[in-house]
């Protein structure tokens, strides 16, 4: 809370833009209609192939075939066995229950100081709606992972240890951590051995980076299309704390939108946005889905009368 008191609101410290494009200016309302195009018709013309983006932990070759899609497709979809989901639940529903907690204090503040969180811009340290109107919140969650301590210690950064955090979402950033660390490492090792000595991928370079939960309150519209940012190498991890539909609003990406080519202009998409499809897997709570920062994709609208809280890393 101590960011939302002393903070101004438009404190360049308080969220990095490079993490929260995808809550910004896509984030419009939904009965405006936005339709895709190539500039001047300078598209790739390559047709773009898909691979199989749906993986099941219970598979032997779970992690390479994840990574490959993440390469390929842009994202893949990692599904938990019944046994893990079912160990998971109360976790998962604790989170989900504190996330609203915490969302409802944070308006409540936000209101002290004239701020209206369902229509407003803002941005603070706890917490972040980038568009007007758009009813998404990022909350900001210390990272918590024994990995991101050892970090801070090592570059002489103050943070909280994690004796002092909470320990639900402590469980939960392990529990995500544990599941996409294997994947993000075989894609790594893909990479290394497809690229010279000298490449700037390592396969045991894994750090995480920043944690939180993006509540999509009721009636959130559609987001526009877009990447998170333009960096390679890095790997967005959600896991929903419910379930996630096309009711409450599922995840919709762009299969292939990661991939750019130079042109004659400079860097443009690999394959036309028009040639190629995209997907909005309905997630269970505690699956996770992983996606290149760059992946082009969007939040769909909460059409129910409840919150949709999704963790991620």
């Amino acid at each position: 809370m101590d960011c939302l008191h002393g903070l101004d609101q438009d404190a360049s410290e308080a969220v990095p833009d490079d993490l929260l494009d995808w809550l910004g200016a896509p984030c419009e309302p939904s009965d405006i209609h936005v339709v895709d195009s190539e500039p001047n018709g300078l598209a790739s013309k390559e047709l773009f192939v898909p691979i199989e983006h749906d993986i099941c932990v219970s598979r032997h070759d779970w992690q390479d075939m994840a990574a490959r899609s993440i390469s390929n497709n842009g994202f893949c979809v990692v599904r938990l066995g019944p046994q893990a989901r079912f160990a998971r639940g109360a976790l998962l529903a604790r989170c989900a229950q504190k996330s609203i907690a915490r969302f409802r204090t944070l308006s409540g503040l936000l209101r002290e100081r004239g701020i209206e969180p369902r229509s407003d811009r803002f941005t603070f340290g706890e917490i972040c709606s980038r568009t007007p109107g758009g009813r998404r919140y990022d909350m900001r969650i210390p990272l918590q992972l024994e990995t991101a301590a050892l970090n801070r210690a090592h570059d002489g950064v103050q943070g909280s240890t994690i004796s002092d955090l909470d320990e639900d979402w402590s469980c939960l950033q392990k529990a995500i951590d544990a599941c996409a660390r294997p994947v993000v490492l075989a894609l790594a090792e893909a990479r290394a051995a497809n690229q010279a000595e000298d490449s700037e991928y390592s396969v045991t370079e894994v750090h995480p980076d920043s944690a939180g939960c993006v509540l999509a309150s009721a009636g959130a519209p559609d987001q526009h299309f877009h990447p998170d940012g333009t960096a390679e190498g890095l790997i967005n991890v959600f896991m929903p704390l419910v379930n996630v539909d096309t009711m409450n609003g599922s995840t919709e990406l762009r299969f292939g939108s990661h991939q750019w080519i130079d042109g004659e202009l400079g860097p443009m998409p690999r394959f036309a946005e028009h040639t190629v499809q995209t997907v909005a897997p309905d997630l269970q709570a505690g699956d996770v889905l992983l996606f290149d920062y760059r992946t082009m994709h969007r939040g769909r609208a909460n059409n129910t009368t409840e919150p949709r809280p999704i963790s991620y890393l």
